[in-house]
């Protein structure tokens, strides 16, 4: 009896053996799936880098990460879709769902954060690099930039709607969330979050210059709203208000000239120093 059943043992392993050996076999993939391809560029994920050509040392990670990339070099794209239309664009960084989703051309960017500098495109007919050297941290951080360049942008929605204006910096939730100017600062959430056309602002505290508004709709040669420095929690946090925003004012302390809304070449050093000031012009306050 046990002569039978051993015999009956060693006939049902060799069966095993003859299903299972040829199904795993038929399973495994020739070469492994390591990510590593020709030219230094690492691809993991459903059509990461699937239309590559010519480019080099470029790095995909996550589904159609850097799609459409064909001769561009020296990519990082961290996340579904992140780079996906890069085309010849080089030495880009994207971290994050959706992050530089549109960037074609432009170079030297690094986005990271959930749809950062997603509409941020690529060169302009000169050959002048345009959405270059661009820098986003945050989800939505540069959402609709496509050919500003050396703007940087830190926070949720920070320079969110940016699109062609250059060398600004954004600090802090929404901060320059409007902006479409040039050359301005703002490091506090809500800082500058109106500002549209005005250029050569600093905003330094939460919600300061909120309402900056931009250039005189009358057609003014002197734009209005622009080259105001702000120091301090609101301070000029009203400043253009009704749409004619006011220059060359600078307010350094909490609420200070937080409620100027078209005076113009004001100072005011202090917790609310000249805070009930409205359209008085070239006024100085030092202390509350």
């Amino acid at each position: 009896m046990k002569t039978v059943t051993k015999l009956i043992r060693t006939a049902l392993m060799g069966l095993a053996v003859a299903w299972f050996g040829p199904s795993l076999t038929a399973r495994a993939v020739t070469p492994a799936p390591d990510g590593g391809y020709p030219n230094n560029n690492t691809a993991e994920g459903s059509a990461a880098l699937f239309s590559l050509t010519s480019g080099i040392n470029n790095t995909a990670l996550g589904a159609r990460a850097l799609f459409t990339n064909n001769t561009g070099r020296y990519n990082t794209a961290t996340g579904s879709l992140a780079l996906e239309r890069n085309q010849s664009g080089s030495v880009n960084t994207a971290t994050g769902f959706n992050a530089l989703f549109s960037n074609t051309t432009g170079n030297n960017n690094t986005a990271s954060g959930a749809n950062a500098l997603f509409s941020n495109t690529g060169a302009t007919a000169n050959n002048r690099l345009a959405g270059g050297d661009n820098t986003a941290n945050g989800s939505a951080a540069l959402f609709h930039n496509t050919t500003g360049n050396n703007n940087t942008a830190t926070g949720f929605e920070a320079l969110f709607s940016n699109a062609d204006g250059a060398g600004n910096t954004a600090t802090g939730s929404q901060a320059l969330f409007n902006n479409t100017a040039s050359n301005n600062t703002a490091t506090g959430a809500g800082a500058l979050f109106s500002n549209v056309g005005a250029s050569g602002n600093t905003a330094d505290g939460y919600l300061a210059l909120h309402d900056n508004a931009g250039p005189n709709p009358g057609g003014s040669p002197i734009p209005d709203g622009s080259n105001n420095t702000a120091v301090g929690s609101q301070a000029l946090q009203h400043n253009g208000k009704s749409g004619n925003g006011a220059a060359f004012n600078t307010a350094v302390g909490s609420q200070a000239l937080s409620s100027n809304d078209v005076g113009v070449g004001n100072t005011a050093v202090g917790a609310g120093a000249l805070q009930s000031n409205v359209n008085g012009p070239e006024n100085t306050a030092i202390g509350m």
